[in-house]
């Protein structure tokens, strides 16, 4: 069981779920793209690295939900997963391993 803000949700839950993001994550997209409405900002929208769209379809029901209809959301994924890190080795060979280091 994972818990955070209030909520609690199974695991089997989140394998079935359109989204990885939390609900602080989700929270805090539709505060950005409503300030980016507000402010006048000109463009569309993009999601990069999708899973399976959750965050897309969740931009799509905000700006539904307020009546926009001049935007586009677009989305971009390899399809390939996150790549390795690549960290250096002696004699100024690069590995690549499974952690992200500074």
């Amino acid at each position: 069981v994972h818990s955070g803000f209030g909520l609690s949700v199974e695991f089997s839950t989140v394998r079935k779920a359109h989204t990885s993001l939390t609900f602080g994550s989700l929270t805090h997209l539709q505060l950005c793209v409503e300030r980016v409405l507000r402010e006048g900002i000109e463009g569309d929208f993009i999601e990069a690295g999708v899973f399976r769209g959750g965050a897309t379809i969740f931009m799509r029901a905000i700006l539904a939900a307020l009546g926009v209809k001049d935007r586009r959301i677009f989305v971009a994924d390899s399809f390939q997963g996150i790549p390795l890190s690549r960290r250096p080795v002696a004699g100024g060979l690069v590995e690549e391993c499974d952690t992200w280091e500074e």
